[in-house]
C-alpha cells in the first residue's frame, strides 16, 4: 500500500464528495430556511448540496464537489452575517409597494426602502414608486436603521452615479 500512497494526501481531489460544518446563532437558522423554505430550497436548487441543522446552530453542508460546497457556504455566511447600520449594498428590487420598495441586499435577505425616505431624498412631496423602481432593477442602498425585530430599513445611496 505504501508504494501506491506513501503518505496521506494534503487535500481532497476537486470532485470528491465532502461535508462541511459551520456554526451560526440558533435563531439565525430561520434566515437560512426562509419563508416557507424558499431560501434553503433556492440554495439547494442552485448548488446541488444537502443542508442539515442541529439545534445548537451547527449547519452541515454536504456536496458532491468543492465548488458547490463553497458556493453554498458563501451563501449561508452572507445570509447569517450581522448587518450593520451604515453598510452599503447593491441590491435588487424584488417588489414595489405603495409604502416602499422591498430590496434583496444579500441572497435571501430583504430590506425595506420606505417611500417616505425616497420622498425626502428626492425633495418631493409626492413620488410614484412604481415609476421610479422596477423588479430586478439594481440600486445602491445604505442601511439606515434596524429595528428591534431585526427588520432592516434602507436609504438610497447613489442614483445615476452621484450621491442623492
Amino acid at each position: 500500500m505504501e508504494k501506491v500512497l506513501p503518505a496521506p494526501r494534503k487535500s481532497l481531489p476537486e470532485h470528491a464528495p465532502r461535508v462541511y460544518s459551520l456554526k451560526v446563532a440558533p435563531e439565525k437558522i430561520r434566515l437560512i430556511i426562509g419563508p416557507q423554505g424558499k431560501t434553503i430550497n433556492k440554495i439547494i436548487e442552485k448548488t446541488g448540496v444537502t443542508i442539515d441543522f442541529e439545534e445548537d446552530g451547527t449547519v452541515f453542508v454536504t456536496a458532491n464537489n468543492k465548488k458547490s460546497a463553497e458556493e453554498a457556504l458563501f451563501w449561508i455566511k452572507n445570509i447569517t452575517r450581522e448587518i450593520k447600520v451604515g453598510e452599503t449594498f447593491e441590491g435588487e428590487v424584488k417588489r414595489v409597494l405603495d409604502t416602499g420598495v422591498i430590496v434583496e441586499i444579500l441572497p435571501g435577505r430583504e430590506a425595506m426602502l420606505p417611500g417616505s425616505e425616497v420622498k425626502k431624498i428626492l425633495k418631493k412631496r409626492r413620488v410614484n414608486l412604481y415609476h421610479l423602481f422596477k423588479p430586478l432593477q439594481k440600486i445602491k442602498v445604505k442601511v439606515k436603521s434596524i429595528n428591534g425585530e431585526g427588520r432592516i430599513f434602507l436609504t438610497l445611496f447613489k442614483k445615476y452615479g452621484r450621491r442623492i
